[in-house]
């Protein structure tokens, strides 16, 4: 709104740093924040993946940290597969998805983001990654949750991010850290 606008413009002019915290990815998207909330100046830090990833905006310099290991990302994907979800991951600019179906091209939409289907499933875990994410139907959650926690490991911790929304991520990640 106008008046949270105008205190971020204030404590910008004098010297306090903002930044923007997300469980997305940093990309284009957060980065064009400033001109959807119409401020006049850009962020001076964003957080992205719940914590898993910093972008220093006057130094340019962008890091990430404890990403999921190859064979932790199979792992969590095959472990997952009775419940027929569609796991995906960002990827750049995307969203790389076991197959296309309606609510990756929803998503797309909703967020202006592209989505890629692999060709082999093995394709998922073709590189280590900051998270990996499965859209769930809401009256599913909470026995896929439950099951999801019962088999965590050292490497991996599974939350809920919305009501149909589950997310694994290395335990050391958290947007605090």
């Amino acid at each position: 709104d106008a008046y949270t606008r105008s205190v971020m413009e204030k404590l910008h002019k004098e010297g306090v740093l903002l930044g923007l915290a997300s469980g997305r990815a940093i990309d284009h998207l957060m980065m064009n924040y400033k001109e959807k909330w119409g401020l006049s100046f850009q962020f001076d830090a964003f957080i992205g993946m719940n914590g898993g990833q910093v972008y220093y905006g006057k130094e340019g310099v962008r890091h990430e940290y404890h990403l999921l290991k190859k064979e932790t990302i199979k792992h969590i994907i095959e472990m997952m597969e009775p419940f027929h979800l569609n796991p995906f991951l960002y990827e750049g600019e995307a969203m790389k998805v076991k197959y296309m179906d309606d609510a990756t091209r929803a998503s797309m939409i909703r967020n202006g983001e592209e989505a890629y289907p692999v060709k082999h499933v093995e394709d998922l875990w073709s590189n280590d990654n900051g998270k990996v994410c499965m859209r769930v139907r809401e009256e599913d959650m909470p026995k896929i949750y439950a099951y999801a926690v019962a088999h965590e490991t050292p490497e991996f911790r599974a939350f809920k991010t919305q009501t149909t929304m589950l997310e694994f991520m290395d335990p050391r990640v958290n947007k605090g850290y």
